[in-house]
């Protein structure tokens, strides 16, 4: 075989050529993926800095929500509260009402003396001071001045014992039995105080009317919370 010495440099200069182009390639394809990766970091960004944005949106939207549910629930326990107020209220008027018709028109109902109410109050929790109102009725078609006493005992429990005391023992009244004297109503009122360890648990009323009977009437001891 003929010596040909121009082939080794024409294959070192074929080495070079495909080297370089090689090397071309590999930063071009190179450059395109920095390309693609910068314009895909672009992208999300993007997309990130939106979500963000909607994320703080609908935060906001939920702590408007919040707050409006709690004032709608403020407003409704409110409500609730006055509806009770009105019907506590109205039943009150009523039952004014009727007594007030009572007094005016008798009906059917037992005649003469009554003991119509009878409502305690809580004056000093810590003192043991109650506040008491007693209510006197007379029912009649023709109704004449009566005059009479009214005692009042108060029953509970000291140890689990029975223990009745009398109104003297408890409060202080000029004249005892009290005496009333009225056409159509009249309000027995005053204050007592209960014994240390004394647990009550009913008022029992007697009324006198002159030259009669006396009618007794039982209530539970259930005190009232002083209006502020």
């Amino acid at each position: 075989m003929e010596d040909q010495p121009w082939r080794r440099p024409l294959a070192i200069a074929s080495a070079v050529v495909i080297g370089v182009g090689a090397l071309l390639l590999g930063y071009v394809l190179g450059q395109n993926h920095v390309f693609t990766t910068r314009v895909s970091t672009t992208t999300l960004a993007g997309e990130l800095e939106h979500t963000k944005g909607a994320l703080e949106k609908a935060q906001a939207e939920i702590a408007d929500l919040r707050l409006a549910l709690q004032v709608q629930g403020e407003a409704t326990t409110a409500l609730h509260a006055d509806m009770t107020n009105l019907t506590t209220a109205n039943s009150a008027l009523e039952e004014e009402v009727i007594f007030y018709k009572s007094l005016m028109d008798p009906g059917s109902l037992a005649k003469g003396l009554q003991v119509a109410q009878f409502s305690v109050i809580e004056v000093d929790k810590s003192a043991r001071e109650y506040g008491f109102e007693l209510l006197l009725t007379q029912v009649a078609v023709r109704r004449n001045v009566i005059r009479g006493h009214v005692r009042l005992d108060l029953i509970g429990r000291v140890d689990g014992v029975e223990q009745v005391l009398s109104l003297t023992e408890i409060a202080t009244f000029k004249d005892y039995p009290v005496p009333f004297r009225f056409r159509y109503f009249q309000d027995v009122a005053g204050q007592l105080q209960l014994p240390d360890g004394y647990e009550p648990e009913r008022i029992l009323v007697t009324a006198t009317q002159n030259g009669k009977e006396a009618v007794q009437s039982s209530f539970d001891w259930q005190p009232e919370e002083a209006a502020i």
